[in-house]
């Protein structure tokens, strides 16, 4: 995931007797095909930063609040925010709000002690794929847990939409859940696995699915997926 989260050089800031936190956050537009980062489209001049309190069970609380910057300068900062945990992401959008270009993956972002960066690309000509996974034994069907094969480490997500247009996405078991690396638009063939942690595969054969990667960083649902282990 184009996501990343890391602790900032400031601290809490502290006005008037009460604490305040903030948050930085860079965004970039990407072609994902060249690598290349494009400048905003015309008429797409804000870029917005969204901050969603969340509780303990990471549901959204209350609103969001929004702080608003010029798109091309892919860096802005919140206003002094309560010190919280925040779902956060970037919409690219026009002047008044009403065209939303793109928007960005989200994160969490815990200010509570510290402030934060959040660093995000956006992909122009991209996007993700989304599942979740169980596990069955491969003998018996009977539903496993990560814990019951001490041996898995990962789960592998293959996808492919040619010979030469493949991309591996691994995630730890105990996750459940997942958004693989960023592909070019396109129809892919998926192939999910698992495997330990010298990337040998457990799975007597992959799980196949097929799906449609959209652009504009949007993320395509596969759904629940049925991981079979030996």
């Amino acid at each position: 995931m184009a996501v990343v989260v890391s602790q900032a050089a400031g601290c809490i800031i502290t006005s008037g007797g009460e604490e305040y936190a903030t948050i930085t956050a860079n965004w970039s537009l990407k072609q994902e095909a060249t690598g290349q980062t494009l400048a905003c489209p015309p008429g797409i001049t804000t870029a917005t930063i969204y901050s969603q309190p969340v509780d303990t069970a990471f549901q959204p609380v209350g609103r969001a609040i929004l702080d608003l910057h010029d798109c091309n300068d892919n860096a802005g900062r919140t206003d002094p925010l309560p010190p919280d945990v925040y779902q956060v992401w970037i919409e690219l959008t026009n002047g008044s709000g009403g065209t939303v270009y793109a928007r960005s993956l989200s994160a969490f972002v815990d200010v509570i002690d510290v402030d934060k960066t959040f660093s995000t690309t956006i992909l122009n000509d991209g996007g993700y794929f989304q599942f979740d996974w169980n596990l069955v034994d491969a003998a018996t069907n009977a539903p496993m847990r990560c814990s019951d094969e001490p041996a898995i480490a990962n789960i592998v997500a293959a996808s492919m939409s040619s010979t030469t247009n493949f991309v591996d996405t691994r995630f730890p078991c105990s996750d459940g859940t997942g958004i693989t690396k960023g592909m070019v638009a396109g129809n892919y063939t998926v192939e999910f696995r698992a495997e330990d942690s010298a990337a040998r595969p457990l799975s007597p054969a992959p799980t196949v699915r097929t799906g449609t990667i959209l652009d504009l960083n949007r993320v395509t649902d596969l759904g629940s997926i049925t991981v079979r282990v030996n």
